[in-house]
């Protein structure tokens, strides 16, 4: 069947190779694309472990995010409170 779809085989190639009536054959394409239009209408056909994992890494991504710009923030006030350096001296 996915040859059909792809394009790679014809109706009556496959329905000589199965034995069966060409209109079997478009029987069968037409279930498989209202399967793949109901999948697509589910979603994205993801398993539910899946988008559970997903749903942790958008998470788990804004934490990251949050604790970098916090840091930024606390190095930039601690930079503020720290004196000047001196550049040290050569030795030459």
């Amino acid at each position: 069947m996915l040859e059909l779809i792809g394009g790679k085989a014809t109706v009556d190639q496959l329905a000589r190779r199965y034995g069966v009536k060409p209109e079997t054959v478009e029987g069968w394409r037409q279930d498989a694309l209202e399967g793949l239009e109901a999948a697509l209408r589910r979603g994205t056909g993801r398993t539910g472990r899946e988008l559970e994992l997903e749903k942790e890494n958008r998470e788990l991504r804004g934490a990251v995010t949050d604790l970098s710009i916090e840091k930024a923030i606390l190095k930039r006030e601690l930079d503020k409170c720290r004196p000047p350096s001196v550049p040290a001296r050569s030795r030459r």
